[in-house]
C-alpha cells in the first residue's frame, strides 16, 4: 500500500495582488451555503488593520482562505474558513486551522452555522483534538460560538 503524504502547507497574509484568488474562492465557498458573491464586506480585509486575509497554500498553489477580525486586544474571532474541496479528508483543514491559530496566541472565537453540518463536525473534531485546550461552546442562532484560549 503506498502511503499518501499530505500536500505541504503555508499560511500567509493575502497580498492585495491576491484579492483576485480570494474572491475567486469565495465563489464556491458562498455557494456551499446557498449565497452568491460578492462577500458583502471582503473589501475590509486589506483595508482596515483588524481585518486579516490569510491565503492557504498548499504545495504551492492557493487552496483556501481564512478572515480573521481582531475583536479586542486579546480576542481574535476567525470569521471565514475555507479549504477547497480538492484538499478536504486530507488533514488539510485540520493542519491549516491550526496553523492560524497559531499565528496569534491568545483568545479566538469562531462562529458554525447550526445548519452547516460537517463545518460543526470538522470544528468540535478539530477543537477536541487538543490536549488541554477548555472550549466553550454556546448557541447564538443561527450559529454555535466556539471560545478558547489557543496555544498551538
Amino acid at each position: 500500500m503506498t502511503q499518501h503524504t499530505p500536500p505541504a502547507l503555508e499560511v500567509r497574509p493575502a497580498r492585495p495582488e491576491d484579492r483576485a484568488l480570494v474572491e475567486a474562492m469565495m465563489v464556491p465557498y458562498l455557494r456551499g451555503f446557498g449565497a452568491e458573491a460578492p462577500y458583502p464586506g471582503l473589501e475590509r480585509y486589506g483595508s482596515d488593520a483588524r481585518c486579516t486575509a490569510l491565503l492557504l497554500w498548499l504545495d504551492g498553489a492557493a487552496g483556501g482562505f481564512a478572515l480573521l477580525e481582531q475583536v479586542d486586544a486579546g480576542t481574535t474571532e476567525l470569521v471565514e474558513f475555507y479549504v477547497a474541496a480538492q484538499h478536504r479528508h486530507q488533514g488539510c483543514g485540520r493542519r491549516a486551522a491550526e496553523a492560524v491559530f497559531a499565528l496569534r496566541p491568545g483568545r479566538w472565537r469562531v462562529g458554525v452555522r447550526q445548519d452547516n453540518g460537517p463545518a460543526l463536525v470538522f470544528w468540535r473534531a478539530v477543537l477536541a483534538g487538543k490536549p488541554g485546550l477548555t472550549v466553550r461552546e454556546h448557541a447564538r442562532p443561527p450559529a454555535w460560538i466556539y471560545e478558547f484560549d489557543a496555544s498551538f
